[in-house]
């Protein structure tokens, strides 16, 4: 009986395992990475609003939901994406957070840095950076545990 060819010495002679290995270890060290991103990586977490007034004196106050309030700090840095900017004005506006209210209910005291020009009311996103977390510990927290 006749050996394949598949089995014979020429065949094994003629085999490359180069280009098979080259792959595995690419393959190895994307996951490597991969996996040192999900566990070491941090992805911002906002509080965000779009319930946003201005006072005359140029403060906006800003409703947030309760559970935001207790993440939130005077200091803190806020953006504002305005929807309704003035043509020619940025649409960005940074801030900081002056005052937290005394009751849940009420709102946020921003001051501005920039000088908003916009059509009132105002209409866009507030958003306030409260943390950041890693993409591992995010899944964990979001499946309940």
């Amino acid at each position: 009986m006749a050996i394949p060819f598949s089995r014979s010495i020429r065949s094994m002679n003629h085999d490359r395992y180069l280009p098979g290995l080259i792959g595995i270890f690419g393959i190895g060290i994307i996951l490597i990475l991969w996996i040192a991103w999900f566990f070491g990586g941090h992805l911002s977490v906002y509080e965000t609003s779009s319930d946003i007034q201005t006072r005359d004196d140029g403060m906006l106050l800003v409703k947030f939901p309760e559970t935001a309030l207790q993440r939130l700090a005077p200091g803190q840095q806020v953006e504002l994406n305005l929807t309704n900017a003035n043509p020619g004005s940025p649409s960005l506006v940074k801030g900081e957070v002056m005052n937290l209210p005394a009751n849940p209910g009420d709102p946020v005291e921003i001051f501005p840095m920039d000088t908003l020009q916009a059509a009132d009311p105002i209409k866009g996103q507030m958003k306030v950076l409260v943390g950041s977390i890693s993409p591992a510990l995010m899944i964990w927290q979001s499946i309940g545990n």
